[in-house]
């Protein structure tokens, strides 16, 4: 009974440690982050030329960029946003250090609405990529880049302007919810 039980334990066994060297050697858990410490994640400004404002490419995809005002704390909302994702999905990250798979968002615009929630002079403007760099390579890249519009002037928007409370939101708002889209959708490709 002994050596029986001895001649299924022992192919399970060899079975299970390979599957364990396997994901060693793969550096990749569970929910498919990079290494034990996670994916690495930095943020970027734009640049524009010499104070213009045109359309140029992204330097790292190649996309179109319209580029406008940056909010001096856009940066630092963005990337708490972003950890805040990361974290609410249980992807593990490290800050500032591009190795292996990383997450490079690159912010291209960020204004704040002018006026309050029901009457505007000027709607909130977001725009930002969020690129999945392999290597320093572009895998994927999620593209957001929005500027509310009134109701009457995008009537597509309805599902959106009702997600929104029917009221003008600020930078933040539309933002995160960028940021949320875009790891959602990336998260497939971190595995």
């Amino acid at each position: 009974m002994k050596k029986a039980m001895l001649k299924i334990a022992i192919p399970l066994l060899i079975m299970f440690s390979s599957f364990l060297l396997a994901q060693e050697v793969d550096g990749r858990d569970d929910e498919g982050v990079s290494g034990a410490q996670g994916i690495s994640i930095s943020i970027e400004r734009a640049k524009a030329k010499e104070g213009r404002i045109e359309v140029f490419p992204c330097p790292y995809c190649g996309k179109r960029i319209q580029p406008g005002h940056i909010h001096r704390e856009g940066e630092q909302i963005l990337l708490n946003q972003l950890k805040d994702a990361l974290d609410s999905r249980g992807i593990a990250y490290i800050e500032n250090e591009r190795r292996g798979s990383h997450l490079h968002l690159y912010v291209f615009r960020f204004i704040e609405r002018q006026g309050g929630n029901m009457a505007i002079e000027r709607p909130a403007s977001v725009g930002f990529h969020l690129h999945l760099l392999e290597h320093d390579k572009v895998r994927e890249v999620f593209v957001f880049d929005e500027e509310q519009r009134p109701l009457l002037e995008n009537i597509f928007g309805i599902g959106k302007f009702f997600k929104r409370g029917m009221k003008w939101v600020t930078a933040d708002v539309l933002s995160e919810e960028g940021i949320e889209k875009g790891v959602d959708t990336l998260k497939e490709f971190m595995k």
